[in-house]
């Protein structure tokens, strides 16, 4: 006699144990395959089906995560320019206070949260530098940092 599955099990373990029982129990037969397919034929169909639906999503995904990590690695890049421009602009000054409102630990600020965070805090210094809140940064830096090319 075959084990009973535990209804704690991980659902892909679950799922492959109907499709098994079902298979088995189609090879049998008669009144025992009518009944497993009555009671497991829905839900393996289902899940045979989610699982393309998945595997398809999957595929098409993969793509956009190259473009989003891509896109990543050019936003590191052009913060990483600011960052550097505005303090040569400013005379390197360690500790700058204005600097450090614009860069809060540094560039890795805008750049280190992901991609959804990123965006939002790179509007944010976009919004900072607009201010020109420090007397050393020309407007001209300010207009190119925020329209870079």
């Amino acid at each position: 006699m075959g084990e009973v599955i535990s209804r704690k099990a991980a659902t892909d373990d679950i799922l492959k144990d109907v499709g098994t029982t079902l298979s088995n129990a189609r090879s049998r037969k008669g009144d025992i395959a009518a009944l497993a397919e009555e009671r497991l034929g829905a839900i393996d169909a289902l899940a045979a089906q989610q699982t393309n639906t998945l595997e398809g999503l999957k595929r098409a995904l993969s793509p956009l995560r190259s473009d989003v990590a891509a896109a990543e690695v050019a936003a590191e890049h052009l913060v990483g320019g600011i960052y550097d421009t505005a303090w040569n602009l400013a005379g390197r000054v360690v500790g700058d206070p204005v600097l450090a409102v614009y860069f809060p630990g540094g560039s890795g600020y805008y750049t280190v949260p992901g991609p959804a965070e990123q965006v939002v805090r790179m509007g944010f210094l976009a919004e900072l530098l607009e201010t020109r809140l420090h007397p050393r940064l020309p407007e001209s830096f300010v207009a190119t940092a925020l329209r870079p090319t």
